[in-house]
């Protein structure tokens, strides 16, 4: 379709097979509006340049609440029409979210050993609590990078930090730093 316009003039689209079409500047509006993937975003503590740019390209829905974390009786309703979900927080997504998603959001849930079966990249991120102290069992990571269970690991923070740089981990090829 090529657009042909002037400032005082409804905006003209000639589609491939030479038809006219005369569009006024508000439908056109709306129409780029409603072609618009729509989002939520679950904090309204964002940095405000992240939300410009999704809103610049999307049509967005921000939580704003003073409670850092959507109840996930909210996220259910929300998440209804939207196309995509840019989320952290503590809500887990689980398969009661992906449902409530829909067949909008293309997502599937699976169970997590599926997810890592069929992942290229598993990614992960928690706050350092004393829960959290120990997530990665690195005697485990070192024995599945050495023999390739898993094809390399990207570390931030290990323990103790910084490792000693006699540690396998610091010196195998496909553990990065």
């Amino acid at each position: 379709m090529t657009e042909i316009s002037g400032r005082d003039v409804p905006r003209q689209f000639f589609h491939a097979d030479g038809n006219k079409e005369v569009v006024k500047e508000e439908e056109l509006q709306s129409l780029k509006m409603s072609n618009r993937p729509k989002v939520f975003i679950s904090r309204s503590d964002y940095p405000e340049a992240g939300i410009k740019l999704l809103r610049d390209r999307c049509e967005i829905e921000v939580y704003n609440s003073l409670e850092k974390d959507v109840p996930t009786n909210e996220l259910l309703n929300k998440l209804v029409g939207k196309d995509a979900l840019f989320i952290t927080s503590k809500n887990k997504i689980n398969k009661e979210v992906v449902e409530a998603a829909g067949d909008q959001l293309g997502a599937e849930f699976i169970d997590f050993d599926s997810l890592l079966q069929q992942s290229d990249f598993v990614i992960v991120t928690c706050p350092l609590t004393s829960e959290t102290e120990a997530i990665v069992d690195q005697e485990s990571l070192v024995h599945a990078l050495k023999n390739k269970i898993i094809a390399a690991a990207g570390l931030d923070v290990m323990t103790p930090e910084p490792l000693p740089k006699d540690h396998p981990l610091v010196s195998l090829d496909n553990c990065g730093r």
